[in-house]
């Protein structure tokens, strides 16, 4: 059942709706369960609505996920040994990247912080 449920619920990450009528149909004992489920990458639905900037789909998940629950969620890791925090952190990055004029792009990361520059963080 978990993996019919995660494949349902990716097929809907543009569609709070549908996503959250089918989360909710869950029984909360199995949430986590469906939850965790993991595709070919070890990716997790949380991790895929964090790395496809689904920021409506993140809250809804975390919603309804008991706290108690949560730890356990937010530290599966995908096969490169990501977290959702680290997916969801390289898609800002990425997003930011991208928005920047290509002429303009290595004098922004070029700047150094007790010097280390961007470069060495990302």
């Amino acid at each position: 059942m978990a993996a019919n449920r995660y494949y349902e619920l990716r097929e809907c990450l543009n569609n709070l709706e549908k996503f959250k009528a089918i989360l909710t149909s869950v029984k909360e004992s199995e949430r986590l369960a469906v939850l965790k489920r993991q595709d070919y990458s070890e990716n997790t639905i949380l991790m895929l609505a964090a790395e496809h900037e689904h920021l409506d789909i993140v809250k809804c998940i975390l919603d309804l996920v008991p706290a108690a629950d949560l730890q356990e969620l937010l530290t599966v890791q995908n096969r490169s040994g990501n977290t959702v925090f680290h997916d969801a952190i390289l898609a800002v990055k990425e997003y930011m990247l991208m928005s920047v004029p290509p002429a303009k792009l290595f004098s922004l990361l070029a700047i150094q912080n007790e010097e280390d520059t961007q470069f060495y963080i990302i």
